[in-house]
């Protein structure tokens, strides 16, 4: 297994804690993978078990996944690195449908509802998109 930045150390301890029934035991590990992620919101799903509903930044800003991940069923369950790519995949289709949202309601919106409803980074982006369309 390797993680961009992970030491060996932290990679054995991590396999070890995720192999573990509770894949709650995984949440110290993920900011060592996902820079953006400081943690995750598991719930109990439907009949496919354990749920990844939401990613938590360091900052506390909460983005819900478009959809969701099972760490706990079919070709996740036991494969440490299907669940995660998993969940990168799904952590980019979300911010790309909740940016792609930010820039469709910029124009239409008062700059201080907007600066609140949508994540900091996204925010930045879509008012620097319109701040550089404006120069021309």
């Amino acid at each position: 297994m390797s993680f961009c930045g992970f030491g060996a150390f932290n990679a054995i301890l991590y396999s070890s804690h995720v192999l573990q029934p509770s894949l709650l035991s995984a949440r110290p590990f993920l900011n060592k993978c996902f820079e953006g992620i400081n943690r995750v919101t598991f719930t109990q799903g439907s009949t496919k078990g354990l749920e990844l509903t939401h990613m938590i930044s360091s900052e506390k800003e909460t983005v819900a996944l478009i959809d969701p991940v099972y760490p706990e069923s079919g070709r996740n369950k036991g494969n440490v690195e299907m669940w995660l790519l998993e969940l990168q995949a799904s952590m980019r289709k979300s911010l790309k449908i909740i940016t792609a949202d930010s820039i469709e309601k910029y124009p239409h919106s008062l700059r201080t509802d907007f600066i609140l409803k949508f994540p900091a980074q996204v925010v930045l982006a879509a008012t620097q998109l319109y701040w550089t369309s404006d120069g021309t």
